[in-house]
């Protein structure tokens, strides 16, 4: 069951010690469970976290450019990996937690004379997944 008040606790490094103020939270029951859950600073990236098909993930940006969190973590030099298996609270307060602790490198990468930078890194890791996955197919195909 879905529980705002869950949600807000879990942000509460990034609405107490951050200044993100909640924008929105969403939640569909009539649509699986699904959720978006948007966070906004002034002069800072906003954060959305999201649930489609039982998967929950989060994506950071501004305007309406979003990277997945992971790909910008791995930019700014930090590894970040989660159970997908937890309860969707637990998962926001760690990726919440994780924004924390990191916040000084993403919102570096993410201000203006930087920001091209990233979003270029970001798409060549996608593109080399996208590689990697058709790579594996076509083996399989093959074989």
């Amino acid at each position: 069951m879905f529980s705002e008040e869950c949600v807000q606790a879990a942000l509460s490094d990034l609405v107490q010690y951050r200044g993100y103020e909640i924008q929105e939270i969403n939640y569909s029951e009539e649509y699986f469970g699904n959720f978006v859950i948007k966070l906004t600073k002034a002069n800072s990236f906003n954060i959305r976290f999201l649930r489609d098909r039982g998967q929950v993930w989060c994506e950071i940006g501004r305007n309406s450019n979003w990277m997945q969190l992971e790909d910008v973590l791995t930019v700014v030099g930090a590894k970040f990996e989660f159970d997908q298996n937890d309860d969707y609270c637990r998962i926001i307060r760690l990726i919440s937690s994780t924004i924390h602790d990191w916040f000084t490198l993403l919102n570096k990468a993410l201000e203006d004379n930087n920001y091209k930078a990233t979003i270029k890194q970001v798409e060549q890791m996608k593109q080399n997944r996208v590689r990697e996955f058709l790579g594996g197919f076509q083996q399989k195909q093959k074989a």
